[in-house]
């Protein structure tokens, strides 16, 4: 059984209007042997789906040209002429070869693409202008993997293989087979087929497989097909696909050619990166990342970067760790391959958290670091020295087209995170990993902007071009300059253009390469300048930090989460306590790190945004998140689009942030923690939120204080949680709340809102079930008011507010209530001082919250001054203004409590030297006071 994909490769930078203007671009279309889903019980990926990557293999490689066609016979780049130009007619000279110039007609070598003996490995081992598949191959995997090829000969002479093609009759793959069984057809005599036959084919993952006892099988073991051929040449279109497979079937003197290699129907000079990416497709059903077919996968942006899928367009022409572990090339090992640093929980930490990391290609050293990622696949971070001592260890492109030179390939400690395959004994990753590399860029996530009008220059083989700014730091959801930005480019149909593929896409993801930035040429978004500092620390409050990828689904089909209900799904971020520490460098270039799992003090100021969970990380009873003394985490509405519909006028869904079960927040001294623009903070059951003396928690305007039932707020000393106007707060009935001391204060804002923001309710499958207000309640000595002083003028009208403790208007200053309800607590009054102003009019109500009374209004002024607005409080009533349900409807005065000589309920006495206040009543309503007026 087969699997067709297509791939587009090489410099892949070019989304959705980045077209592919360069050298090397190409379109690939390709079986893949499917053996990663045959039904076998012992499988394991290093041996290989198509061949074992160990030991000596060899193979065949056919140049094919055509005897006919449309300008079959034209001149080609990098490719000598084609024996028909100057006659008519087969005329082969080494001039006149028809075969590419890399191939030296002497000795039929082909020394810059590959290897053609095993002497050769170390002749040109430590050659710099050396870089082939072979070298390639016997560097990635330490020395395990010999693989050499020969050129096609006749009489000992390389030949151009030439066809005639006018008998093909077919479309897009089917069309290249058929060519290939001509091809077989025409050399099959000429060729010693033993040569080629040394092992049995297609081990398809079987463990007990072994390449070193394998026989013979009449098959041979890899043939490569390269055509003489470009666009126009032919009725079809140049490709590239994973096999050499004929059509029909062809056998000769017993050998059957079942199509194991690689065919390349194009003549383009990128033979090294289309081979090696195809290989891995064959070798290990290697998935599309790194930009190779603009494929994100199950993300939501694609991205450039290094490894198999995209040699040399990234920041090397090196394979990724992964790659190497999960065929056995290196295993997961540090201090030049003699640690373990497969680190899954701390128990798998050395006693000081310290590795050594050695050049990455020589030594094979990584660090792998488990990052939590909930229910969802596993994910990994790695770590990798590359110190640039390997001729792989740069990249393929010096230069942007326009003779404006790349930077060289960065030094130092890379990081990426994989979330592909961790197991070998299910190789399945073809369609499951797509995307599944994601790069880190050490300068971090950010909102980025850009310039409204593209342009198309010289620069990157003129694809257009948006000048981009960095915004705001956003460590969490933003992007990185390595990422493809996603956004509505063009703003036509209201949508960002998303396609979830694995394997290919006629249509790009909308998202363009940071190419350009502040009107300057980049190289980040090939992980120029990507690399760690020495002496820096990264890890929870920094940015970057080191957090799992969520998934992205803009289809209907999604899996289930029970909090983010609505279309399209985003998967959460999981904060966690990793932290990388870059301690020194060594003169050999070795770097020293120091690796921790619990690190999870706060040290900085930060801005979290996305959706955002907080686990038990220390699996004890430590703080999980501990926000250290005077710093501040703002929970804010993301910069950066993370849907590719419109919700709200914007494609980016708002931030919610959720304390699991078990999970510790902890605020120390003068910390702060700020809730903002339409954001979420929610507790869940047994969770707990600590705000420590002269620590704040500020929940903003729009943004929403969630506390689910068996939730625990803890406020101790002077620490204040406040809910400002407009801001929602919900409590369950069983939420926990203890204001350890007596002043450890809920300040409730006039205006905020009991309940919470409709529209980050859309996103909680399990809607709030706030309790009612009345029915509130806390243990401690402290206390939910508010005293809020006014000194200009303000405004409360056509929406109920709550207001829970005193309200002052100050001198010169006024407020108005129009069309509103006003409900206030047992405690609450609203207070106006002299010079102060208070208007109701328009129907506005004020009332009790409960079932009690409140205190009512208090108009202060002097008794020693005339009755003028310049000198007294003064406040009117007008158009069915209602003021029902208070101890005292309106006192012109202050009033005081007393033991002793009270003239009033509930021992209230009133200071004669706040009388004088005005109170002027117009169609007003006093409703069940215990006194009026």
């Amino acid at each position: 059984m087969k699997k067709f994909i297509s791939i587009f490769i090489l410099f892949p930078f070019f989304c959705f209007a980045q077209h592919g203007n360069y050298p090397g671009y190409v379109e690939d279309n390709h079986d893949l042997d499917d053996n990663e889903n045959r039904n076998l019980t012992n499988r394991y990926a290093p041996i290989g789906s198509s061949f074992t990557p160990k030991g000596d293999f060899k193979g065949l490689v056919v140049y094919v040209g055509f005897s006919s066609g449309s300008d079959y016979d034209q001149s080609i780049a990098g490719w000598r002429p084609h024996p028909h130009t100057d006659v008519g007619f087969p005329n082969f000279s080494p001039v006149n070869s028809g075969l590419p110039y890399d191939i030296d007609m002497n000795t039929g070598t082909a020394i810059n693409l590959f290897y053609s003996n095993n002497s050769q490995f170390t002749q040109y081992a430590s050659d710099p202008n050396i870089k082939n598949i072979s070298k390639f191959y016997y560097e990635m995997s330490k020395g395990q993997f010999r693989f050499t090829l020969d050129v096609y000969k006749e009489s000992g002479v390389p030949k151009l293989v030439l066809i005639d093609p006018s008998s093909v009759i077919g479309t897009g793959q089917s069309y290249w087979r058929k060519m290939n069984r001509l091809v077989y057809q025409t050399i099959a005599p000429h060729v010693a087929w033993s040569n080629y036959d040394n092992r049995t084919n297609s081990p398809a993952y079987d463990i007990n497989y072994n390449y070193l006892t394998t026989q013979p099988d009449f098959k041979p073991d890899f043939i490569i097909i390269i055509y003489r051929v470009m666009n126009g040449m032919l009725p079809v279109d140049v490709t590239n696909f994973a096999a050499s497979s004929p059509e029909p079937a062809f056998s000769y003197d017993g050998y059957d050619f079942i199509g194991s290699g690689y065919t390349q129907a194009n003549a383009r000079d990128d033979f090294n990166s289309l081979f090696i990416h195809e290989a891995a497709h064959q070798i290990f059903g290697c998935p599309h990342y790194g930009g190779a077919n603009q494929v994100s996968g199950a993300y939501f942006f694609p991205e450039n970067g290094w490894g198999m899928m995209n040699i040399g367009s990234g920041a090397f022409w090196s394979a990724l760790g992964w790659e190497r572990w999960y065929l056995d090339w290196i295993q997961l090992k540090s201090n030049n391959q003699t640690l373990n640093s497969n680190i899954n929980t701390i128990s798998d930490l050395p006693l000081n958290g310290e590795f050594i990391l050695s050049d990455f290609i020589l030594s094979g050293d990584v660090v792998r670091i488990k990052i939590p990622n909930g229910t969802g696949k596993n994910q990994y971070l790695w770590l990798e020295n590359h110190q640039g001592y390997s001729i792989f260890d740069n990249r393929q492109w010096i230069e942007a087209g326009d003779g404006l030179l790349f930077p060289a390939s960065p030094r130092g400690i890379m990081a990426y995170i994989e979330a592909i395959n961790d197991d070998k004994h299910t190789p399945s990753n073809v369609a499951s990993g797509a995307g599944g590399i994601k790069y880190i860029h050490s300068m971090g996530k950010f909102d980025f902007a850009y310039d409204p009008v593209p342009f198309n220059p010289s620069h990157l083989w003129d694809n257009a071009i948006y000048n981009f700014s960095e915004g705001v730091s956003n460590p969490i959801s933003g992007q990185m300059p390595c990422n493809a930005i996603m956004n509505d480019f063009y703003g036509l149909d209201e949508t960002i253009t998303k396609t979830y593929a694995t394997n290919s896409t006629s249509t790009n993801d909308e998202a363009y390469w940071i190419v350009q930035q502040n009107g300057t040429y980049t190289d980040m978004f090939i992980q120029g300048g990507s690399s760690f500092q020495i002496g820096q620390k990264y890890g929870i409050s920094t940015n970057p930090l080191f957090i799992n990828y969520p998934n992205y689904y803009s289809s209907l089909v999604i899996p289930t989460n029970p909090y983010y209900s609505t279309m399209p799904y985003v998967g959460s971020y999981y904060l966690n306590g990793i932290s990388i520490e870059l301690l020194e460098q060594y003169s050999d270039g070795r770097i020293r790190i120091k690796v921790r799992l619990d690190d999870v003090d706060v040290v900085n100021d930060t801005r979290w945004s996305g959706n955002i969970e907080l686990n038990d990380i220390t699996q004890n009873s430590n703080p999980d998140v501990s926000l250290q003394t005077g710093k501040t985490i703002t929970i804010d509405k993301s910069g950066t689009p993370n849907r590719h519909t419109k919700v709200n006028g914007a494609f980016i869904n708002p931030t919610i942030f959720i304390c699991k079960s078990n999970s510790y927040f902890k605020q120390q001294t003068t910390s702060n923690v700020e809730v903002i623009n339409g954001s979420g903070l929610l507790l869940e059951a047994s969770s707990t939120y600590e705000v420590n003396s002269h620590a704040k928690l500020t929940v903003k305007n729009g943004s929403t204080l969630l506390l689910r039932a068996g939730s625990n707020l803890l406020i101790k000393g002077t620490g204040k949680l406040v809910i400002e106007e407009g801001a929602y707060i919900c409590i369950e009935n069983g939420a926990n709340i203890i204001l350890q001391d007596v002043e450890s204060i809920i300040d409730l804002q006039p205006g905020f809102i009991y309940g919470s923001n409709s529209t980050l309710s859309t996103f909680l499958s399990l809607l709030p079930n706030c309790m009612n207000f009345c029915d509130i309640a806390f243990t401690g000595l402290g206390s939910i008011t508010n005293e809020t002083h006014y000194s200009t003028a303000i405004t409360w009208s056509n929406r109920d507010y709550l207001i829970v403790g005193k309200v002052y208007i100050e001198n010169s200053s006024s407020l108005t209530i129009a069309n509103a309800n006003i409900y206030f607590s047992e405690n609450a009054k609203i207070i106006v001082k002299p010079k102060g102003r208070l208007l109701i009019n328009d129907l506005g109500n004020l009332t009790t919250t409960c079932n009690n009374l409140w205190q009512g209004i208090e108009v202060w002024g002097n008794p020693n001054q005339n009755q003028s607005l310049t000198n007294q409080g003064f406040v009117r009533l007008t158009n069915g203004a209602t003021i029902e349900n208070a101890i005292f409807g309106i006192v012109a005065g202050k009033m005081t409590l007393s033991t002793s000589n009270a003239l009033f309920p509930n021992n209230y006495s009133l200071d004669a030297t706040t009388t004088g206040g005005i109170i002027w009543a117009d169609g007003a309503k006093f409703i069940n006071n215990q006194i009026g007026i």
